[in-house]
């Protein structure tokens, strides 16, 4: 969980993140701050994004950033890896 301009951000990696964080997502919500929420499971993706919760919290964003299926290579990781530190660099810069 990251704080950034007065919202938050969440990194959700599999089922057990989504069933632990969830509570504190909502909690936090509760008042309209805004909440991204980035999810690299698509099965999680698909079941939050289908809950009654995020229909009664609109200040929470849901982004997938699933990986393609099977193990990747050295170098798709190392450009994963590269592309990652950038994105987020843009994403925390303060404007």
């Amino acid at each position: 969980m990251t704080q950034h301009s007065g919202a938050y951000v969440f990194a959700l990696a599999g089922k057990a993140d989504a069933d632990n964080i969830i509570p504190v997502i909502w909690e936090v919500s509760r008042d309209g701050t805004p909440c991204v929420v980035v999810i690299t499971d698509r099965g999680v993706f698909e079941a939050q994004h289908d809950a009654w919760w995020v229909r009664e919290r609109p200040s929470v964003k849901l982004i997938l950033r699933a990986s393609t299926e099977g193990v990747p290579s050295l170098i798709e990781r190392l450009r994963r890896l590269t592309w990652n530190r950038a994105a987020l660099r843009r994403f925390l810069r303060v404007e």
